[in-house]
């Protein structure tokens, strides 16, 4: 998914905080994807409650939202995939019905 993509879908889920970083003001058109990315774990801000928008991202840091991300999704849908698998299984392999015997 394109950064873009991303940030638009972030958008679109609503946040219930008000901004945690006093270098963000709650109107700022990015506050609410901020804290959203806080919230789950894929950013976090600096010791002094600052956030440091309009600092440059290193590859590290890129490697390190990217592994959050990552992390994120697996445990979010790794259990829901397994569930699919699952239910794709069962219609692949029916078990007979109950009160029938199978030949």
């Amino acid at each position: 998914m394109g950064k873009w993509a991303l940030l638009f879908f972030l958008l679109l889920i609503p946040s219930v905080h008000a901004t945690k970083f006093k270098d963000v003001p709650e109107a700022h058109w990015a506050a609410k994807p901020i804290e959203k990315l806080v919230d789950i774990g894929i950013v976090d801000g600096y010791e002094d409650g600052t956030f440091r928008g309009r600092k440059t991202v290193t590859r590290y840091e890129l490697a390190l939202y990217l592994s959050h991300i990552t992390q994120y999704y697996d445990k979010k849908y790794t259990q829901k995939i397994q569930d699919l698998q699952a239910q794709i299984d069962e219609l692949k392999h029916p078990h007979p019905a109950k009160g029938t015997q199978a030949h």
